[in-house]
């Protein structure tokens, strides 16, 4: 080959090779972008009791950050806050008790690149996703977010609250529950659980006592999962439910199921009263009741209320009446108080 014909052909090699590296510099940049957020990298540390896991993992479009930023370690192992730079504010926390998973949705500009968003953490997190304006939190244990201006706080549930009490308002989703005799365009029984869990959680207010709904919409949940997020989080465990006789329109009256968990018949007992005396409703009793799932897993006291009969026209005119429900939510928030 002649010296002319090489350098043609270093000349294509070289053009080749440029080619390919800009076009790799931009794929990798575009990827890049995508990529929110950028945090440390550090080793793992020990603290005492506490093993500091200080990586930073990256996969499709979330940065994951574990306990990341060493300055600010000692001072939120201390207090439990994470500091939030100026000009951002928790907007709302959506929280899942049985995943710990808190949902954190944030105002503020804070995702440019090279912006270091969280100062400092406490030892309950175990790690952060960040995701445009919201950031997802996983923590080591169940926690309670509390947060101002500059900061959130992350607090293990039982160092706040002596009593946990699971608030389940039965079926929801596809299942409808008890059908309403008075009709399919008054609510179902699903829809006035539902109501009745929302005033108690609502109303009530006291220090030292958390309740913990298994679901705030209208929505499927399994009952494994009701069950799981008793034995795990709660020391007592309500599931709120609506009679019904299909054969009859004349039954009527309050029932309360128990399980065999140590506890459950006291509690029942206690809850068939003050609903009996507050409804003026007749007193079916209280009954063990291993059949049902949740009282037959449930390690915690349980009991599941059959309030009154929505196949009762006079009974399911008392359930639908928002006065009613609050009258019921009033009774709940009354024993709880006194457990």
């Amino acid at each position: 080959m002649t010296k002319l014909g090489k350098l043609v052909v270093f000349s294509i090699i070289c053009a080749i090779s440029a080619v390919v590296f800009i076009g790799y510099y931009f794929v990798i940049r575009q990827q890049e972008d995508v990529v929110p957020a950028v945090a440390y990298y550090v080793p793992v540390q020990v603290l005492g009791e506490y093993q500091v896991n200080q990586e930073l993992l990256v996969y499709e479009e979330e940065t994951i950050v574990l306990l990341c930023d060493n300055s600010g370690l000692s001072y939120c192992l201390e207090t439990g806050k994470i500091m939030l730079p100026d000009g951002v504010a928790v907007v709302s926390i959506e929280r899942d008790y049985i995943y710990q998973v808190h949902t954190i949705t944030l105002r503020g500009a804070y995702m440019q690149r090279g912006s270091h968003l969280l100062r400092a953490h406490c030892p309950l997190v175990m790690a952060i996703v960040l995701r445009g304006n919201v950031i997802t939190v996983y923590t080591q244990h169940a926690a309670i977010v509390n947060y101002s201006n500059e900061y959130m706080q992350f607090v293990n549930l039982r160092d706040v609250y002596h009593t946990i009490v699971l608030i389940d308002p039965g079926h929801g989703g596809l299942d409808s529950g008890a059908v309403n005799v008075l009709g399919r365009n008054y609510p179902q029984e699903a829809d006035i659980v539902l109501a009745i869990s929302q005033k108690l959680l609502y109303i009530f207010d006291e220090p030292g006592i958390l309740l913990i709904p298994t679901r705030t919409v209208d929505k499927h949940v399994p009952l494994a999962t009701r069950i799981t997020m008793a034995n795990r989080l709660a020391d007592y465990f309500i599931s709120i439910h609506i009679n019904a006789d299909g054969d009859s329109r004349q039954s009527r009256g309050t029932l309360t199921l128990y399980g065999s968990a140590e506890g459950s018949r006291e509690f029942a007992y206690t809850l068939q009263n003050a609903l009996v005396y507050a409804l003026d409703s007749h007193n079916r009793g209280i009954s063990d009741t291993p059949a049902v799932m949740i009282l037959r897993e449930s390690n915690v006291p349980v009991a599941l209320l059959e309030l009154l009969f929505l196949s009762n026209p006079a009974e399911a005119a008392r359930m639908i009446d928002p006065d009613t429900q609050l009258l019921i939510a009033n009774v709940l928030a009354d024993v709880i108080r006194s457990l």
